[in-house]
């Protein structure tokens, strides 16, 4: 290349130094072809037509695996025999590995191509922050868990069942105050269809499964793991540090962290916490409603270690019993309480401070 360079550089340069001058410029062609012919191009193309192209080389690239792999062993085992004498474990390629962090970005990333949907993105998402959640995060509190008396009669049972919305019932003892088991819609139609004579003295006692027990800082991935192991129904009881029932997981909230809310034929709008805006731009919140999902709504940043919803971080903030018409303000916003049922909060109007 420089001897083709040569004499048209002879006409205008200095004789002595025409030839370092067209070995520069002969190479720099040279690179410059390597780089966008050699190496750029054919990975677009390699990006663009993957499986083709693999197919393409894989027979060429097997071929010289085989012709090279007695060099690759004794340069690879020299490597890594200084390596080893330095306290460091060879490291190879085919056991690279990506943090979730890294497993996060591509998902981001496969998401803006269009090579993954968005849903599709969430729910693995969802999947990862399993190890980041307990279970008083998604517990369905204790005065919304549907509960029978352990002594509750047969024929009082069957028409708590037979007009009732849920399979499963959690069976309390004679105070109220610790699970005793829960009651299967399944075993009262067991009975009722095999026993000619019912015996009177039956009672949700005499029916009551175990009841799996889990504390409530108990992580949902380890709940969702126990529910696989053990033989004790779908539903776990929440208990705090003291053992106080706090109330109760299902497999089904679990289930709801990942794909989202399930409705069933007897689920209601009402049923679920909502947020909801109105004209005037405040926001009208069930008391229920988890601080995070308020703050990914509102775009806020309401926080507390103590409690888990909005209605609690109100109560705690307040410091006693609330009144409707009560109010905070906390982080440019003003929190009113709207409804009340006894000491619990029901509804609250959010709306920034003016």
């Amino acid at each position: 290349m420089a001897a083709l360079i040569e004499p048209v550089l002879g006409r205008v340069l200095p004789a002595g130094s025409v030839h370092l001058v067209a070995f520069v410029l002969g190479f720099g062609f040279i690179t410059f072809l390597h780089v966008v012919f050699g190496e750029l191009a054919p990975k677009t193309f390699a990006i663009q037509e993957a499986p083709r192209i693999a197919l393409l080389v894989a027979p060429l690239m097997k071929f010289f695996y085989y012709v090279f792999v007695p060099g690759i062993i004794v340069f690879n085992g020299t490597a890594n025999y200084f390596t080893r004498l330095a306290g460091v474990s060879p490291a190879s390629e085919s056991e690279e590995s990506h943090t979730e962090e890294e497993i996060r970005m591509i998902l981001t990333r496969s998401e803006e191509t269009g090579h993954i949907d968005v849903d599709e993105v969430e729910m693995i998402e969802s999947v990862f922050e399993l190890g980041d959640t307990i279970a008083r995060e998604i517990m369905i509190p204790r005065p919304d868990v549907e509960t029978i008396p352990a002594s509750m009669s047969f024929p009082d049972l069957r028409s708590v069942v037979a007009t009732g919305t849920y399979t499963r019932y959690l069976v309390l003892d004679e105070d109220g105050d610790q699970p005793l088991g829960f009651v299967h819609a399944k075993d009262i139609l067991r009975v009722s269809e095999t026993e000619t004579e019912l015996d009177e003295s039956m009672t949700a006692r005499d029916l009551a499964r175990p009841v799996l027990t889990i504390p409530e800082t108990r992580r949902i991935d380890t709940i969702l793991a126990d529910f696989q192991t053990r033989g004790e129904g779908q539903m776990a009881v929440v208990v705090d540090e003291w053992g106080v029932f706090e109330g109760i997981v299902t497999i089904e909230d679990i289930l709801e962290e990942i794909v989202g809310d399930i409705q069933d034929e007897f689920d209601t709008a009402a049923q679920e916490p909502s947020i909801e805006k109105r004209d005037d731009g405040a926001y009208v919140v069930d008391g229920g409603v988890p601080i995070q999902d308020v703050n990914d709504r509102l775009d806020t940043r309401f926080e507390s270690d103590d409690v888990e919803t909005i209605g609690g971080l109100v109560f705690s903030r307040l410091g006693r019993v609330p009144v409707v018409g009560d109010q905070i303000d906390m982080d440019g916003y003003i929190i009113q309480v709207e409804a009340v049922d006894e000491t619990r909060i029901e509804r609250l109007v959010i709306q920034l401070r003016e």
